[in-house]
């Protein structure tokens, strides 16, 4: 029990990352799977049998290897510290691995003999990742994940394999969708590389290596040669999959088209979405080059990758940011928050990120953003909170004590794209019909002319509506009188809501 305590107390200990990953005790690996207890299973394979670990802080994945006398202990014990040497965002934690031999005598019935049998448990343990697999994820133009978050979880796919192949020059040699595993934030994590590699040293032959039919390189079968350009065979299979939804060679043009009806109906088409959707198909296609030497390196990939983020971010795209304050219960809310994570998240600094949530109000930070994210969904945004991204949008801004109004949807009435505000007092009742503004400059012009073409009075009101907004105080007692309608923008909301046109003036001060 002693020991069974102690090795518990390890294991809590590396999970918090206060210890380096090490040998564990059987018996607290033992304890925290229920003895391998078959409803703590999560998933099996050709290699093993994976269970939950539960621990006082947290939750881990237990793989339990079959019982396989091939497989060498020397490679077991060398595969095992290359895991230990591992240490990327993209790559699944290791966090330990067990390897006990129990020696038993048996006395065989109706004879003297003895029999002398070795039980041999090789055990790893691992972060939990309990999103799933990319295979859940795998979609469709039309279906599935938004363009953006695939983006990311390509991107994440090629800089763990850069680090494999780079830092620590390992081969994984059984990519696919099954071994990439999505946390809570859909950072993508590469999982099972040491465990390929166990697996070949075990086969005699390269050909009856069980890997994955569908993302296995040609030269796998022809020729039993390894490099790293089979992984770069099945890293493409994996990006034409995530752009299209199918492992088959895509018509560029067909999956352009239907990218483009997708992305115009979310509001989000941009030229260089459209860049990055092309070039990817490119570089899937190319990775899938029958001779190796054609195949691009890793670092070719991430290069061009980086440079299409590049273009991402260059270009000031104004989102739509009204997602940050409807009912947090609607779809819309929880889609446009993973959206904000996955940013937030490939953009933080120093390891940790401020939480913007009504309680923690940008002053809180956190190293885990699964923290915030659950922040997020449980109170929402602090009030006067401006969404900055990696792109320089602005997002939608609360006042302090502004209740969320709704709309005849259902949904608020804030602006789709805020600013920095100035004006004076507001001066008109709610319900009260809101004059026309002067026409003595263009700002006034282009307002009366955009009032004069609502064409019905549901949007006209929702026009006045808007005006008497941008016509309130910036905040209740502000003494300069400023308003939230800035001397040279103002946003006309609704394009989306209430069917209104945006318009922008140009401050000519």
């Amino acid at each position: 029990m002693d020991e069974e305590i102690m090795g518990l107390d390890v294991l809590e200990s590396i999970f918090e990352g206060r210890t380096k990953p090490t040998d564990l005790k059987l018996s607290a690996l033992q304890s925290i799977t229920g003895n391998f207890f078959e409803e703590r299973i999560i998933g099996t394979g050709g290699f093993g049998t994976v269970y939950k670990g539960v621990l006082r802080n947290g939750e881990v994945a237990v793989k339990k290897i079959k019982n396989n006398h091939t497989i060498n202990e020397n490679v077991f014990r060398r595969e095992v510290n290359s895991l230990l040497n591992v240490s990327h965002e993209n790559i699944v934690r290791f966090l330990g691995f067990c390897s006990h031999t129990e020696h038993k005598v048996f006395k065989t019935e109706g004879s003297r003999d003895y029999i002398y049998a070795e039980n041999r448990e090789r055990i790893l343990c691992f972060e939990y990742i309990n999103n799933g697999s990319l295979e859940k994820y795998i979609a469709d133009e039309l279906r599935g994940l938004h363009w953006d978050i695939r983006f990311l979880i390509i991107k994440g796919i090629c800089e763990g394999l850069q680090y494999l192949h780079m830092e620590k020059q390992i081969i994984h040699m059984d990519l696919k969708p099954a071994n990439i595993l999505i946390d809570y934030n859909m950072v993508a994590k590469i999982t099972d590389f040491g465990l390929s590699r166990m697996e070949e040293n075990a086969k005699t032959k390269s050909t009856n290596r069980g890997l994955s039919p569908g993302y296995a390189a040609p030269e796998d079968i022809d020729k039993g040669e390894m490099s790293v350009k089979y992984d770069v065979y099945s890293l493409g299979i994996i990006i034409i999959e995530l752009v299209t939804g199918h492992r088959s060679i895509p018509d560029s043009n067909n999956v352009l088209r239907r990218w483009r009806h997708r992305l115009q109906k979310s509001g989000k088409e941009t030229p260089f979405r459209y860049q990055q959707i092309a070039k990817l198909i490119e570089i899937g296609l190319l990775c899938q080059e029958k001779d190796p030497y054609k195949r691009p390196f890793i670092s070719d990939i991430i290069r061009v990758i980086n440079e299409l983020e590049n273009t991402d971010r260059s270009t000031v795209e104004q989102m739509n940011r009204q997602w940050m304050y409807i009912d947090r219960r609607f779809d819309e809310f929880t889609s446009g928050l993973s959206n904000f994570m996955a940013v937030a998240e490939a953009n933080k600094h120093g390891g940790f990120m401020y939480c913007p949530c009504v309680d923690c109000k940008n002053i809180v930070n956190y190293a885990h953003s699964s923290t915030i994210h659950g922040h997020l969904l449980r109170n929402g945004f602090m009030p006067s909170y401006y969404c900055w991204t990696k792109h320089g949008e602005r997002g939608v801004m609360m006042e302090e004590n502004e209740e969320e109004e709704e709309g005849d949807d259902g949904y608020p009435n804030f602006p789709e794209y805020g600013d920095s505000a100035e004006g004076n007092e507001d001066n008109e009742a709610e319900d009260q019909e809101a004059p026309d503004e002067p026409a003595d400059d263009d700002l006034g012009r282009a307002i009366a002319d955009a009032r004069r073409e609502c064409e019905t009075e549901k949007e006209r009101l929702a026009f006045d509506k808007m005006i008497e907004d941008h016509n309130k105080l910036l905040y209740p007692t502000c003494e300069d009188g400023h308003k939230k309608q800035h001397t040279g923008i103002v946003a006309m909301e609704g394009r989306e809501r209430c069917r209104l046109r945006i318009w922008k003036v140009a401050d000519n001060n």
